[in-house]
């Protein structure tokens, strides 16, 4: 009788709390049962930084922080935060990209430094050109006017004679100078062609490790291999959290998530809809379902 009264009063207390919490309960089950993948936060922190990009882990943080931004006014809270021990590590792997990227714009540096001067220097050419030519054509003006006059006397002709001999020291002198320019021109044209064999030998070594970064699963860690500026080297960072997030690339060209960088690149409405469609409320439930209807399937095709 005792053991009846117990398990009555055990049974009533079990029916008494399902009832008083029914609503946390199913709340519960509901919140297991429906989930997103960006219903966490994603940590991630900087750890090492290759001296040879001449960047402080610093200045990585900041433009890392840039990049997250992107993602969290997209989603509207925030998905990814900075965590000094978070397992996602950011890392800048200097190797032969960065190198080529490196003597690329060191050649055009100096290409334009050295074209500019050159632009000055012909342009002062035209300008000497253009006075000799006007002075000697003077010069032949009034030759020929004494010629026609029977000559000139010997003070005007030694006059003539004197100012004959100093332009043709100075057309002497701006053909010299016009040796020196098309020598300068020629050394200037070689220099291009060395930037453009650089330019040829990069986009080669692009066709085999054409990134400039990667989302690596296997080590949970983001490499960065090329840093040229700093707005690009936060959007290939950008690109690199939707990967860590889960994203795939899609269509369009000038997308965050396209599956090339351009000077075109921006955080465009299609990246927003793929990272809405990614967040997504889902059923745990059918999922196991599907899950397990697929292994189902495997195994009664390899049993036929």
């Amino acid at each position: 009788m005792i053991k009846r009264i117990f398990s009555f009063v055990l049974f009533a207390g079990f029916v008494a709390v399902i009832v008083i919490y029914s609503p946390k309960i199913q709340s519960y089950i509901k919140r297991w049962i429906y989930f997103s993948f960006c219903d966490r936060q994603i940590t991630y922190t900087v750890d090492k930084v290759d001296p040879k990009f001449n960047l402080t882990k610093e200045q990585v943080i900041k433009y890392s922080a840039q990049a997250a931004k992107m993602w969290n006014d997209m989603l509207g809270k925030d998905l990814f935060v900075y965590d000094p021990v978070s397992q996602l590590d950011i890392n800048m792997v200097y190797d032969a990209r960065q190198e080529n990227i490196e003597k690329i714009n060191e050649g055009k540096i100096k290409v334009e430094s050295e074209k500019s001067k050159l632009d000055v220097n012909i342009s002062s050419y035209e300008s000497k050109r253009a006075d000799i030519e006007k002075r000697l054509s003077e010069l032949n003006n009034e030759i020929e006017y004494w010629n026609s006059q029977g000559g000139a006397r010997s003070e005007t002709y030694n006059t003539l004679r004197s100012r004959q001999s100093a332009l043709q020291n100075e057309i002497n002198a701006l053909n010299q100078m016009g040796d020196k320019l098309n020598n300068t021109t020629d050394n200037i044209n070689s220099k291009i062609t060395s930037v453009n064999e650089n330019v040829n030998k990069f986009n080669e070594l692009l066709t085999t490790t054409p990134e400039e970064g990667l989302f690596i699963g296997s080590t949970y860690s983001i490499e960065v291999y090329i840093f040229e500026n700093a707005t690009g080297f936060v959007y290939t960072l950008a690109h690199e959290f939707g990967h860590a997030l889960g994203l795939g690339h899609n269509n369009d060209s000038d997308a965050l998530m396209y599956k090339t960088s351009s000077p075109t690149t921006k955080v465009s409405e299609s990246d927003k809809q793929l990272l809405l469609t990614f967040c997504t409320k889902q059923n745990r439930l059918d999922l196991i379902k599907n899950d397990l209807k697929n292994v189902y399937l495997n195994i009664i095709s390899r049993s036929q």
